[in-house]
């Protein structure tokens, strides 16, 4: 198959023959010397070889053998002057022609794609299907109990919903409106962490459960704390607006995008103030809000993680951000590789048992955050359910891992015995 780039390679190899063409056909006319196309070329190859032999040439014609017996060519400083305006002139035309070639090839590339891609695509999806139906076979069990643990969760986050919701008391307002939204959020971030599961990118899950753990280490965080800490958490938003607005004016405005609007830009930075007056300069930090709760002028993720009592998790925190960062680990661990060392560039069915049981723990943390102590014997009994339904989840997941592994290992051993047969 011949490539863009081979047949630029052609055209460019021509470039001497087509400079010497103008020059050889004027000093053949001034010696009134007409060759047959045949000889012509044969010609201008000989010129090109520059062996410094004779030229012999023969068309076959016995009636007028020695017509050209006499040829001399004589080549000067002019020549040299045309050839090398010529070569100016290509090389001055080339980036144009290449840059058009590329555009032209690019687009007639794209539109061969396009025009097969719908056979390509169904072929594309059965394969996904047929890959998510061997996934669910292995690693069912486990995906189903995280499928019923999180409609459970969310259940019963819309059940205590509508009874805040028809609440009139306006005790632990701020508290509640914090761990509802975080509650919300969690069931989102849970949702797309069984999606990638379904699909075979457990690291993809991994690094997305890092940001449910970072929920379930605020929301105990806030649990643990007084109406005031919910607030300070409400109010610290503008913090971050703040640094948003800043980091916007000076990276995007020079770019050319519009700044933000003087009276948007004035609101930002009274509201900024007035917050960092009304707390404490601690504030601006990115957990600021839990400076006065912690008794930490600049608290960091790390000691929030101690305060909610999940720093065993640190680890698995770590592991997260191997796939979230472009870090050089990252190119050596994958859950998704079993040992190997070849990487994988799509779906895996290996690797779901860290973000599967990861994922049970702090959905079920969070919702008790959000149930606060039960008062009534239902609730007692659907937090112990969603208790059992978590416990379960690891097993199932390290039951599926088990057999994934010996099925693994029978399969290398299989392999080396053909390899040792073919040898």
């Amino acid at each position: 198959m011949r490539t863009i780039q081979n047949v630029l390679r052609e055209q460019i190899a021509k470039l001497p023959r087509v400079a010497l063409k103008p020059i050889l056909e004027r000093k053949l006319k001034e010696q009134e010397i007409e060759l047959p196309q045949d000889g012509f070329d044969a010609l201008v190859d000989h010129i090109l070889n520059a062996n410094g032999e004779d030229f012999h040439w023969n068309d076959g014609n016995t009636e007028t053998p020695n017509d050209y017996r006499n040829l001399k060519l004589v080549f000067d400083e002019n020549d040299g002057k045309e050839i090398q305006k010529f070569i100016v002139r290509i090389s001055e035309a080339m980036p144009e022609v290449i840059q058009e070639t590329i555009a032209k090839g690019g687009a007639q590339l794209f539109s061969a794609l396009r025009a097969s891609w719908e056979v390509y695509e169904a072929i594309q999806r059965y394969e996904c299907e047929e890959f998510q139906a061997r996934l669910e076979e292995r690693w069912g069990e486990g995906l189903s109990l995280l499928r019923m643990l999180l409609q459970s969760i969310r259940e019963i986050g819309a059940d205590v919903h509508r009874r805040h919701r028809k609440s009139k008391s306006k005790k632990y307002v701020h508290r509640r409106f914090v761990l509802g939204r975080l509650h919300v959020r969690a069931c989102q971030v849970a949702d797309e962490i069984i999606t990638l599961m379904e699909n075979g990118f457990a690291d993809g899950a991994i690094a997305r459960w890092r940001t449910l753990h970072e929920i379930g280490v605020i929301a105990t965080i806030i649990e643990d704390g007084d109406e005031e800490l919910a607030r300070r958490y409400i109010d610290h938003d503008i913090v971050e607006v703040k640094k948003q607005a800043d980091d916007y004016d000076e990276k995007q405005v020079p770019l050319g995008y519009e700044p933000i609007a003087p009276r948007e830009r004035k609101r930002i930075e009274e509201a900024y103030a007035e917050a960092i007056q009304r707390y404490s300069p601690s504030f601006r930090h990115e957990y600021g809000w839990a400076a006065e709760h912690l008794k930490d002028k600049r608290p960091d993720f790390k000691k929030l993680q101690a305060a909610a009592d999940q720093s065993g998790m640190n680890t698995y925190y770590k592991l997260a951000n191997f796939n979230i960062h472009a870090g050089a680990r990252a190119m050596f661990f994958r859950l998704t590789d079993m040992g190997s060392n070849i990487p994988i560039a799509g779906r895996s069915n290996a690797g779901l048992v860290e973000p599967g049981q990861n994922t049970a723990y702090p959905m079920v943390r969070i919702t008790g955050a959000l149930i606060g102590r039960p008062k009534d014997l239902d609730r007692m009994v659907e937090m112990s359910c969603l208790v059992a339904m978590r416990d379960a989840i690891p097993t199932a997941f390290h039951k599926a891992d088990r057999k994934l592994r010996r099925d693994e290992t029978t399969r290398q051993r299989e392999q080396t015995k053909r390899r040792a047969k073919r040898s």
